[in-house]
Parts: C-alpha cells; structure tokens; sequence
C-alpha cells in the first residue's frame, strides 16, 4: 500500500476523515496514530524510491525533448492557501467567461484575453467550485456554506448553510443546485432561492479519505459517488434511488487496506459510467442500470477523463494508464512521473494533460503514453485535473494562478 498517499501533506491534504461530524482536529488525531501503528509494523526500506519514514519519493524528471508546448495564452491571480487547506478549487468556462475563486475571493474572466471582468471578495474560505450556467455562479466552503452570485456582475443572490464542508464542485441542472457536503450527503437546492428541494444520506465509513468524488450528470440522473466504493444514481427531480451498486471493492488485511474511497473524477458517455476508486479497481457500470461492465485492477485517489477511443487514469502511485474504453484492457502505461501526485488527465486534442506536485504540466501522445512536452505554472501543484474547452486548457495551481493554454 502507497503510505505516501496517505501521509504526505500535499495541496489536495489527501487526510483521512474517521467521523463526518467530528472536528478536523480529532480526525487528525485518529490518522496520526493509525499510521504510526502502521508504519511502525513495516519492515526497514531499503529500497531507493521510499525515504528513511517510508515516504515514496517522486520520480526525478529527466530531460526532455519538446515535440510540443503548452503556449499560455495568459495568466491571472488569484488569492490561495491551498498548499495548508487542501481546496478543491478549479474554473468553470461557460459562453465567453471563466469563473474562478481563490480561498477568500470569486471573479468571472474574459475567455479570449484574461481581462478580470468583476471580482467579489470576501471572508470565506471557498474550497469547492465554482460552477456556473452561464446565469449563476454557485461555490462552497470549508463551512459548508453554499453561495450564489450573479454570473454578469457578481452580485450575491443568496446563501445557504449545509451539513459539512463541502470538496466537490457545484452542480447545477433543471433549477437546481446539487450539492455533495463531506458527510456522504447530496442536498438539492432550488436555484433562485437556495431552499432544500431534497436530500439524499449515506454513511461515511469510520476511515475515509479527506475528499468527495464530484457526481456527474447524464439525461436527468445523477451519479453519486461514495466513500464506501458504491456509486447511486439519483433522479434530479425528487432525488429517488433509481440503482445502487458497489463499483469499488477493496479485500485489504486493515481498515487502511481496505479504503475504497471514490473521490477522484469519474466520467459517464454514452450510456457507461466510469469510476475508479483509491484501493481496488476501476471499473465501467452501465448508467441505466449500474451492472458491471467490465473491471480493471488499477486504483485511484485522482480519478479519470475520457476520449472517444480510451479511458486515461492517474493512478494511486502516479502513473498514467489508458484503456480501452470498451474493454478495459491496458493500451499503454506511463511510469515516468511515479509518485508525483499528479492531478486526473485532462484530454487536449490528440494530448493528455496532467499537473504533478511541483508545479509541472506533462504533455503525453493518447495514442503511445509517450510524453512529448512539458511547461512549468508555479512551485505548488494543482488540487483539481485541468479545464478543456474549446481546444483550450485552464489550470488553476495551489500558488494561487491561473492560466489558460494552447498547443503549439
């Protein structure tokens, strides 16, 4: 088992949380000492890729040849701590504007030139979001406060209270903002007031990840990943229970072991849903009826992203793999950036994009895992996989930037 993804604190704090209702400061508590328990009960490491506490070490990069680069378009501020706090902040592109928030701050941007079109300043610390229709911009915070403005001149419209702090993104969908608050719960708000339409509640398991798996949206369901591996599908409209299935099965020795935890991306095309989980398998579910489709043994804390031809995982050791969308079975596997806590890929042409823990993006060829360029955003890594749109990247590092690219 990879101690490092458990311990080493890092921009997306990647702690595990034993009680939804408890305070940070006991759930810290509780890790420090199941680790030590742990760690104290492993062999010596001799091996050079782990440090003297048994800590992975990233891979060093090696020189390499541009085949192609990341151009930056153009580059904004904006205020962070995500290096202490572990915010899951990351852009919305809707129409012509990029929203975008930093700890303390939420601003919309002009797609083509970078040009701050209004900036909404505050004393949250935002760690979810935001996410926008193009009429709304909706974020959350570490309070479990959800709040929304005007996506035109960023005027707050309302403010709601949740259960717990809240670490995946916003959605909204047919008048209604759905939120995923740490504590396994989804609360549907109505979009123009913030009132609870419905909730849906799960159980956290007593050691989980610090994290939640943002749900996806597809033909009036959405798809709610869990910490305890299993994956519902809900109706938007009242929050009904269409399927539940387990996705993420994990036959570890220990409770650490045994952490089946979807909090990476998961994606959903076509009729499949594809989710990976930290501990056991990645796997494709059909959406209409959550019956498994195929299963793959490649964890993730990360998640994954989609093309029309294959699955691209970041897996629980760094590792870039494809699949074939179809089948599962592995096209190629990239172990270059071992260990660097890279971000989920994000599909950019005929590209993969990833961010690592120093700041670096990593360019690789879909079709041969090769990597063929390499551009460097800043000294801290990136707590949400990179935006596509329009032929155009996005990516928001925990230094508090944001910069858009192309390829040239």
């Amino acid at each position: 088992m990879p101690i490092a993804a458990l311990i080493k604190e890092r921009n997306r704090e990647q702690m595990m949380n034993p009680s939804q209702s408890q305070p940070a400061a006991r759930a810290s508590l509780l890790v420090s000492c199941v680790l030590a328990l742990c760690i104290a009960a492993l062999p010596a490491c001799t091996s050079k890729t782990k440090s003297k506490d048994n800590v992975a070490i990233p891979k060093a990069l090696t020189k390499l040849e541009q085949k192609v680069e990341l151009q930056k378009v153009w580059s904004v501020g904006i205020s962070s701590d995500n290096a202490v706090r572990g915010e899951h902040l990351g852009p919305s592109v809707v129409g012509d504007s990029v929203y975008a928030a930093g700890s303390r701050e939420l601003m919309a941007i002009a797609k083509d030139s970078g040009k701050v079109l209004w900036r909404v300043k505050g004393k949250e610390l935002w760690s979810a979001g935001p996410s926008s229709d193009g009429k709304r911009v909706v974020l959350a915070s570490l309070d479990g406060k959800v709040a929304c403005y005007d996506a035109n001149d960023g005027e707050a419209l309302w403010s709601i209270e949740v259960s717990s702090e809240v670490l995946a993104a916003p959605i909204l969908a047919e008048d209604k903002v759905l939120i995923r608050s740490n504590d396994g719960r989804v609360h549907a708000l109505e979009a123009s007031t913030g009132k609870i339409a419905w909730r849906f509640d799960r159980d956290v398991p007593l050691l989980s990840l610090r994290g939640a798996g943002a749900p996806k949206l597809d033909n009036g369901l959405l798809y709610v990943p869990a910490d305890s591996g299993k994956v519902a599908a809900l109706r938007i409209s009242d929050g009904v229970v269409v399927w539940e299935e387990s996705a993420n099965i994990s036959n570890g020795r220990n409770e650490l072991e045994r952490l089946a935890d979807i909090d990476g991306d998961i994606a959903i095309d076509n009729g499949d849903l594809f989710v990976a989980g930290y501990h056991g398998q990645t796997s494709a579910l059909a959406a209409s009826s959550g019956a498994t489709l195929w299963t793959y043994q490649g964890p993730s804390v990360e998640g994954l992203t989609l093309d029309k031809r294959n699955l691209y995982l970041s897996d629980a050791e760094s590792r870039v793999v494809a699949l074939d969308r179809r089948s599962g079975a592995e096209v190629w596997k990239q172990e270059a950036l071992l260990n660097r806590l890279i971000s989920s890929p994000a599909v950019l042409g005929e590209y993969a994009v990833v961010g690592d823990l120093e700041g670096y993006l990593h360019v690789l060829d879909v079709n041969s895992g090769a990597l063929v360029g390499r551009a460097r955003q800043g000294k801290l890594g990136f707590p949400q996989s990179p935006v596509v749109a329009d032929d155009v990247m996005y990516a928001q590092s925990a230094n508090g930037t944001l910069s858009a690219y192309r390829l040239r």
